[in-house]
């Protein structure tokens, strides 16, 4: 089923003005400019117009930014590169629409793939959201930590634990890292005494990327705003941890991945099934056969066998995002955090 331009419109505005919330001036400014297009019938709504995707929750507007930042970053948009902080431009509001509808004209058949899949940002600093969770878990279980990803992506964030942190004045860290994550917290502190063990890494996902490949860590970067160069450079440096790291992601989907995962648990380690920002891309079906998957596992979980379901996610969109972690053999559901989407803000009640 093909959209109305009414339609589409509510989902490109709801999102410009969540840009200006989170802090992007210039992709608030790009999605109004590419909105008065779309309402005027022009460019970008005939690139729209047969698009018969989920539309509420699939961020079709970042999907069309990161085609056009994506081919601003590898050179064949210098109109829109010269305006782009993230490839050495200098932003200027009154030239951008007409930019964007430059390189559309030029390189329409390389946009179109960029509808057909969403975003798959790796937002790194969520692991400052992640990590007192992980953390609790680890307390909690007094057991090493078997964390598996779904929705893993790239698999960036498997290397939460080779990260180091800054939160209210300390510093939580098992060894030196490139990478530096300071959310501005508020609240109280997690455990941040707690030494982890990790045991074994993993994760899944319908779409895995492989950050050996050249062009998909061009893609990652895309799909970072092109105003926000702290994001950008915290993404560069999680790259090189990770391609020094044994991150693997398979692909599969989330349920039937998560039920063998959670079937093959050895004793005397606390297995995490970790998530964060994918709930929303679930289709109803499997959406349950995922929770069925956890409920059943937390349902034989021991001492020794224990289960984690530890995520960041919003029940609605105008919900705040939450942490949360469930711990079973007990079955307790913990309210951990209020967080900022992309990490930047910690509001800590665990």
């Amino acid at each position: 089923m093909a959209y109305s331009p009414e339609q589409i419109l509510h989902v490109w505005r709801r999102q410009a003005n969540v840009c200006t919330r989170l802090g992007s001036p210039l992709y608030e400014r790009l999605l109004s400019d590419l909105a008065q297009d779309i309402a005027e019938g022009g460019a970008f709504w005939r690139l729209l117009e047969d698009w018969d995707g989920e539309l509420d929750n699939s961020a079709l507007p970042l999907r069309v930014a990161g085609a056009l930042h994506y081919l601003a970053l590898k050179g064949d948009a210098p109109e829109l590169a010269a305006l782009f902080p993230s490839c050495g431009g200098t932003r200027d509001d009154d030239k951008l629409q007409d930019a964007a509808r430059t390189t559309l004209t030029r390189s329409e058949d390389r946009i179109r793939p960029f509808l057909a899949r969403p975003p798959q940002t790796n937002e790194v600093a969520r692991s400052g959201i992640l990590l007192g969770g992980f953390l609790e878990a680890a307390r909690l279980s007094s057991l090493k930590l078997r964390p598996r990803e779904v929705g893993s992506s790239a698999g960036l964030n498997q290397c939460w634990d080779l990260f180091n942190y800054e939160i209210a004045g300390q510093r939580w860290g098992q060894q030196p890292s490139e990478l530096v994550l300071r959310p501005e917290w508020h609240g109280g502190l997690p455990a941040l005494q707690q030494r982890v063990s990790v045991a074994s890494r993993g994760g899944c996902d319908l779409d895995p990327l492989d950050i050996r490949d050249p062009d998909v860590r061009l893609r990652l970067q895309a799909y970072v705003w092109p105003d926000q160069e702290l994001r950008l450079a915290n993404l560069r440096a999680a790259l090189k941890i990770a391609l020094t790291t044994d991150v693997r992601v398979e692909q599969e989907a989330a349920s039937r991945w998560t039920r063998r995962q959670l079937a093959d648990r050895p004793s005397g380690e606390c297995i995490v099934i970790y998530h964060s920002i994918v709930r929303q891309y679930f289709p109803p079906d499997e959406g349950a056969a995922f929770d069925g998957a956890i409920a059943e596992a937390g349902a034989t979980a021991t001492p020794d066998r224990p289960v984690a379901w530890l995520r960041v996610e919003q029940e609605k969109f105008e919900k705040p995002i939450e942490l949360r972690l469930t711990m079973w053999p007990d079955g307790k559901d913990r309210l951990l955090a209020h967080a900022h989407p992309h990490g930047a803000v910690v509001n800590w009640f665990g």
